[in-house]
């Protein structure tokens, strides 16, 4: 046990070291990965986003992909949410696969967008002096992802993300390439430990324009405490966002460069058919609710801001 508590805290140890090297590049930009981090699944983000540690499903591929190694059937999910006052429309869509029988690996993609219209386009009246607006154009981030997840013996497991971003923001264009890397730890059926080092390499946006920008690498940790009661089971999951890209006042806490956001969720569910769920997402009120009928997974997840506008999320999930 101790050995393996040792093996986490070194690869913890040196994603951190990598990311702090990354994030000292002159190239990187802050916040430039913001446009996806805003998740997937209702049923995670109705728990704050605490999922890291998740048992897995097809949200892992966003999530955490070492955890699609423990799925034992195919999952697709999509999910739909207007956000911001409905300027932003998020739409997701994932798919997970496990693998041929007594296989250890698992599959999984990912198509995931961020968009909307009414970006005015302005030019100056030569006559006045004054600006008006000349149209206006759409903006879109697109990500799509494929995630390899392999069982590493009887509690552990890693898996990888590659990434390929399209920006258009509009008349300006980039595309960019990246890449995640997690593991997940279950030495008990009632305890989970997962982290993920997202665009640990660095993912590195290339535009029209010529310029360049840098998403630098964060990482997530967390755990996850299952405990069955009767009919019920009860989860309590927390984890820790950690960036190091110096964003001081914009996260939760801070040392230096290096800060952290949080993120806490509690789920209870009865006869694995109807869930109920609170959380906190960096600081905020969620909310959600969730049916299994049959093979169908329907979830609710509503996420309070008191500066931005209330926005809900809805995803459908289907077990093959």
């Amino acid at each position: 046990m101790l050995n393996r508590i040792r093996r986490v805290l070194l690869l913890a140890g040196a994603v951190i070291f990598m990311a702090h090297c990354f994030g000292g590049s002159a190239l990187a930009t802050r916040y430039a990965g913001e446009p996806f981090s805003l998740g997937l699944g209702a049923r995670a983000l109705g728990r704050g986003g605490a999922y890291v540690a998740a048992p897995g499903d097809a949200a892992s591929n966003f999530w955490n992909p070492a955890a699609l190694a423990g799925i034992t059937s195919s999952h697709l999910i999509a999910m739909h949410a207007e956000t911001f006052g409905s300027l932003i429309n998020h739409d997701v869509v994932a798919y997970a696969w496990p693998g041929r029988e007594g296989s250890r690996f698992a599959l999984g993609v990912m198509l995931y967008y961020l968009g909307g219209g009414g970006v005015a386009v302005t030019a100056l009246d030569s006559l006045t002096n004054r600006p008006y607006v000349l149209e206006t154009r759409d903006h879109a981030d697109y990500l799509a992802g494929v995630s390899l997840a392999r069982r590493a013996g009887a509690s552990w497991s890693w898996g990888i993300t590659g990434k390929f971003i399209y920006r258009n923001i509009v008349s300006e264009s980039a595309y960019g390439l990246g890449l995640d890397a997690a593991v997940r730890w279950q030495p008990t059926s009632m305890v989970s430990v997962g982290v993920k080092a997202a665009d640990f390499t660095g993912t590195y946006l290339s535009y029209n324009t010529g310029t360049t920008e840098t998403i630098m690498p964060h990482l997530t940790w967390g755990g996850q405490l299952d405990y069955p009661y009767r009919a019920w089971i009860f989860t309590c999951a927390a984890e820790a966002e950690t960036f190091f890209e110096n964003r001081r006042g914009g996260s939760q806490v801070y040392a230096g460069s290096v800060s952290a956001d949080f993120h806490l969720g509690l789920e209870a569910g009865y006869r694995n058919l109807f869930f109920g769920r609170f959380g906190s997402d960096v600081g905020h009120f969620t909310a959600g609710a969730g049916v299994r009928l049959w093979r169908w997974d329907l979830d609710l997840a509503f996420l309070d801001h008191e500066k931005l506008d209330n926005s809900y999320r809805v995803s459908l999930g289907y077990r093959f």
